[in-house]
């Protein structure tokens, strides 16, 4: 039968101790943690729908991490994985099963658009980062997913251009590091880049 119950989250979720930040259409967090203990008690599974183009800024205020290029910076796996776990507990109060991150790509060109997300130039470093991360956050039943695969070096145009690529870069670079994190930390997922790859979508590239 059916045991699954989607919730209409309407604009997300926002802070209780802030009422002058208050975002209308917005549940509190008390209101939220309510709702999902009403339906588990019912012996149901809680599936959480929210307006993404609504609730972009509202959900999920609690923490700021650090960026990527910061985590590379503190070179530290054990600390990455603590990272990791804090991100795990906050999905976990907020009813979330995957987390679309981290993402991974090489610092190829500085004008990029999302390289404070990117860990480095160096695809070891890349893949042990995020590999630390994946660890962290799926430590206790949560996934990861790890992105955007692959050669995604640019923001402008993301969704038209054509990445090429020599075959010895693209193995050597641009996908060593997710082959790192595949091989030491089993992310649950892959997000594909828009880009396409030698004239071929990355989402269609079997090579």
């Amino acid at each position: 039968g059916i045991n699954t119950v989607l919730i209409d989250m309407g604009d997300g979720v926002q802070y209780d101790s802030h009422p002058e930040l208050a975002i209308p259409g917005c549940w509190t967090k008390a209101e939220f943690r309510a709702e999902l203990a009403r339906i588990r008690a019912l012996g149901l599974t809680p599936l959480p729908k929210f307006n993404f183009s609504a609730c972009h800024n509202a959900f999920m205020k609690e923490h700021a991490y650090t960026v990527g290029t910061d985590h590379y910076n503190q070179v530290c796996k054990d600390l990455m994985e603590e990272v990791g776990n804090a991100v795990y507990r906050e999905m976990k109060e907020y009813g979330c099963t995957y987390w679309l991150a981290p993402a991974m790509n090489i610092h190829r060109n500085p004008l990029c658009g999302r390289n404070f997300e990117y860990f480095s130039e160096d695809p070891l470093i890349a893949g042990k980062s995020a590999a630390a991360l994946v660890r962290g956050v799926q430590s206790e039943g949560m996934g990861s997913t790890i992105k955007h695969f692959a050669v995604n070096s640019r923001e402008n145009q993301r969704k038209r251009c054509d990445s090429i690529v020599s075959d010895r870069a693209l193995r050597e670079i641009y996908l060593r590091g997710f082959e790192i994190c595949i091989k030491k930390a089993k992310p649950w997922a892959l997000m594909t880049s828009y880009n396409l790859i030698n004239g071929v979508q990355a989402s269609a590239n079997w090579e």
